[in-house]
């Protein structure tokens, strides 16, 4: 490690800093200069985000045969999200002890931060040609002793989403999100070498034929109809994601994700170097570079703990979605997702995604729900990331799914955000973990 990077590396929690963030639990974000992705949706950018993670579901990506199923076009996952948000205009100006609250910058900046977990509950389709509006905000802080690096910060934040394109009016409450991510002290995960036994997988001829296999019999019912009553429990098809390459890393980018830091190339990287200089680090060049490096750079992935560069939470978040988008088919709804990254998943790796039925009920007074479980297991045998979901299908008595509505009372944008956070802050909702299924 060069001595100009070693000399970035030394950020460390302090009850102050801590003190600064829970100051700011429930306060909506301030606005960034970090634009959407995407701040308009369309038939293309959809497309683009589910090839960059591998995914190439008509639904999703044939405008021709996607004009043939229930929702008359193309229509996006969930996790398409990530990739929009605009500053809700309606957002309640901050009072002047909130301003005073999320003054100074980021409390822990230059201290490294994973994604760890994501949670969704979904209420309506993200059709092209439209517009998302966001309101967001942290919900809670906590401290916990990590095998990783000692001591770790967990950040839990919780974002509505609402769609604006309705003539000016208020559009659908599209989905509420809860993402958390993980901040460990760079120098500390570094000399606590926790996976610094881990090697890299060399597969052999039989191994890759294997994971082809899995590749050409992915399972994805597409128009076929699964109707509620017919479920059973029990396992799921099989899924593969891998082995892992930085071409895979790099393709996820194209589709427009990782856009929270303002990554950026060449002058609007000097740019954005301005905005955020605790999120660069000198490389092996002594010139300024991005610490998001470390999904692709082995050098500075092993300057925050681990042995190889990794991939990204949202990444595998995405690949969950759509292993359950493949099994409910074109017909069926994700109402709720949970997903966990339990391990890092490094370039090489390889993920099987297995899942099974664990139950099924009517709800809500006409909808019909399954709930399932999820895992992805590396070609080492280690649960890297586990999950659930509960969906919402058709019924033989009862017709198409009926769309799941947003909590008893919400109607705006401020509400849900309102409810929410009203929610976790009562301990009705837990911050994190959320609860199982059902």
């Amino acid at each position: 490690m060069s001595e100009a990077l070693e000399r970035h590396m030394m950020e460390k929690f302090t009850p102050e800093k801590l003190a600064r963030m829970r100051r700011r639990i429930g306060i909506p974000a301030r606005p960034t200069t970090v634009e959407p992705f995407n701040r308009v949706s369309s038939e293309d950018t959809i497309r683009h985000y589910v090839n960059g993670g591998g995914d190439d579901n008509p639904l999703f990506c044939d405008p021709e045969q996607a004009k043939t199923t229930r929702w008359g076009g193309v229509i996006a996952p969930i996790t398409y999200l990530n990739t929009m948000g605009e500053k809700d205009p309606d957002t309640p100006a901050w009072t002047p002890e909130q301003a005073e609250a999320m003054g100074g910058g980021d409390p822990l900046r230059g201290i490294h931060a994973f994604m760890s977990g994501a949670t969704w509950e979904c209420y309506r389709p993200i059709r092209p040609n439209r517009r998302m509006l966001s309101r967001h905000a942290l919900v809670g802080v906590i401290e916990k002793q990590s095998a990783f690096a000692d001591r770790s910060v967990l950040l839990p934040s919780g974002r509505a989403y609402r769609d604006a394109s309705v003539d000016g009016a208020p559009g659908d409450l599209i989905a509420w999100r809860e993402v958390l991510m993980i901040h460990t002290e760079r120098d500390t995960a570094a000399k606590k070498g926790k996976y610094a036994g881990i090697e890299r997988p060399v597969y052999t001829p039989k191994e890759i034929a294997e994971i082809d296999e899995a590749y050409a019999n992915e399972f994805r019912r597409g128009a076929d109809i699964l109707f509620w009553e017919d479920v059973e429990a029990g396992p799921l098809p099989l899924m593969v994601k891998g082995p892992l390459t930085v071409t895979d890393i790099i393709f996820w980018h194209q589709g427009g994700n990782e856009r929270a830091y303002g990554l950026s190339p060449l002058r609007l990287a000097w740019k954005n170097r301005q905005r955020i200089p605790a999120f660069y680090l000198p490389n092996e060049f002594g010139a300024w570079d991005a610490a998001q490096r470390c999904h692709w750079d082995d050098a500075l992935a092993q300057a925050v703990g681990n042995p190889f560069a990794y991939d990204y939470g949202a990444m595998r978040e995405a690949w969950l979605v759509q292993y359950v988008n493949n099994w409910i088919g074109d017909d069926g709804w994700l109402w709720r997702f949970h997903g966990e990254m339990r391990r890092f998943n490094y370039i090489g790796d390889t993920t099987w995604i297995r899942g099974e039925v664990t139950g099924k009920r009517e709800v809500d007074g006409g909808r019909f729900a399954v709930d399932l479980a999820l895992r992805g297991e590396n070609q080492r045998g280690e649960t890297s990331t586990v999950g659930w979901a509960t969906v919402l299908l058709p019924s033989r008595r009862h017709g198409a799914v009926k769309l799941p509505d947003p909590p008893e009372g919400v109607q705006t944008i401020h509400e849900l955000f309102e409810a929410k956070v009203a929610a976790y802050r009562s301990g009705e909702q837990h911050a994190w973990p959320p609860p199982a299924a059902g």
